[in-house]
């Protein structure tokens, strides 16, 4: 993740509804206790409360200010790299939002430490080598200058079968639920693209080490997943390929994004992100729902109305087996009716690859028939009905429409004679 002062998509916000009987002196110093600051170099996290008790929709008033402050941009000092969450600053903004005496929402933005890390940079180097700085896939209107970052949302379902039969494509080629669902990403973008070289960034929990497990706090990445379609292949010979990718990446992880960027020193446009405008999640673990005394807390999702990509697409894995999908977009490029044509792509990939995984990339049906008889039949019915102008041509029409009328009555001294 690029770390910006002054821009939103320096932060990663959280939210969770409370329901119940809340000491908010209680919950502000768990929340400074969790942070920490054993120098005492750090600010102490503030706990503001809103009161939209009395708005005619408490909750819609409580979305979009949870909302504003996910968009709001990051003040949190930056280190000397660039990157926020120095030591000497805060690294937590937090709030509620009250409902009602007994429902708030607790919203929280995050932003990660500062990481001297370099050793693995020349790996990097290699793998981004004659990267493309952008991503063609092809936009509904001008990308403008400066980014907006506004977002939003499109969700769809993967069903309970397919995402079994998912899961053991998986199993029979020694590949995670998520390589084979980011394969299948890869496959639809090189379809709405047309280029073989595909960059997708994916975060990731940084805590590749045993002892960092029990910390709290924001240890969080962007690692990029780079594939390469040349010459058509199978999609399980790409799955391997992606696979073998992922693994390296991850065995690559310790250096920040924000360093790579540094020292790759792509040519910065703020019409766009640096490296990757594509972002891909699998989330393999619902939140938990918490319950204490006279208390219980439950996941909040707000509407994304700001995003830090292009577009992004988030699976989440269910405990019933089905997977549930989130396509986060920006609306400044893209229409809600080309989210739905990808939407739609992605899940006919899907079911493609789990019925006949062998085939080329290129054989891979990515539209169901009413989209193909679309494109195929009604958009390319190209025969046109011009009226004629010539004489000839308008004697032979008429005589196609009325074959056996008269076309030529004469007197003759035998009588009257009559042409068709």
């Amino acid at each position: 993740m690029t770390l910006e002062s002054g821009n939103p998509f320096s932060t990663m916000p959280g939210a969770v509804r409370l329901r119940g009987e809340l000491d908010v002196e209680a919950l502000g110093a768990t929340l400074n206790d969790a942070v920490g600051d054993p120098g005492g170099r750090r600010p102490p996290v503030a706990l503001p409360v809103v009161d939209v008790s009395a708005e005619p929709d408490p909750e819609a008033a409580a979305r979009r200010l949870v909302a504003q402050e996910a968009s709001a941009p990051s003040d949190l000092p930056l280190g000397p790299s660039g990157s926020a969450g120095s030591t000497a600053g805060p690294s937590l903004r937090a709030g509620l939002v009250r409902l009602a005496p007994d429902d708030h929402m607790l919203w929280v933005t995050a932003q990660g430490p500062e990481s001297d890390l370099s050793s693995q940079m020349e790996f990097w180097r290699a793998e981004l080598a004659d990267a493309p700085p952008v991503l063609q896939l092809p936009l509904d209107r001008p990308r403008p200058v400066i980014s907006s970052h506004r977002g939003a949302t499109t969700t769809f379902d993967i069903p309970h079968h397919t995402t079994t039969a998912l899961r053991t494509l998986g199993h029979e080629h020694n590949a995670t639920m998520f390589m084979v669902t980011l394969a299948a990403f890869h496959t639809v973008l090189a379809r709405y693209t047309a280029t073989d070289d595909i960059l997708i960034g994916t975060p990731i929990t940084a805590r590749p080490h045993p002892e960092l497990e029990p910390l709290i706090g924001l240890f969080l990445n962007t690692l990029i997943i780079r594939a390469d379609l040349t010459d058509n292949p199978t999609f399980t010979t790409h799955l391997h390929n992606v696979r073998t990718t992922a693994l390296n990446a991850y065995a690559h992880q310790d250096l920040p994004f924000d360093h790579l960027v540094e020292e790759l020193a792509p040519t910065r446009d703020l019409s766009h992100n640096p490296l990757i405008q594509i972002m891909f999640q699998l989330n393999t673990l619902t939140p938990p729902t918490l319950t204490l005394p006279h208390l219980t807390t439950t996941p909040f999702t707000p509407n994304e109305e700001v995003t830090r990509f292009d577009l992004s697409l988030h699976l989440t894995e269910n405990t019933d087996n089905t997977l549930t999908g989130q396509i986060i977009y920006n609306p400044d490029l893209y229409n809600p009716t080309t989210i739905q044509r990808i939407t739609n792509a992605y899940l006919n990939t899907l079911n493609a690859i789990t019925h006949h995984p062998d085939q080329h990339l290129s054989e891979l049906p990515h539209i169901d028939p009413t989209e193909h008889q679309q494109l195929t039949t009604h958009w390319n019915n190209t025969t046109t009905h011009t009226q004629p102008t010539t004489l000839t041509e308008l004697f032979n029409t008429q005589l196609t429409h009325t074959p056996h009328a008269p076309a030529l009555t004469t007197q003759t001294p035998h009588g009257t004679t009559t042409l068709t």
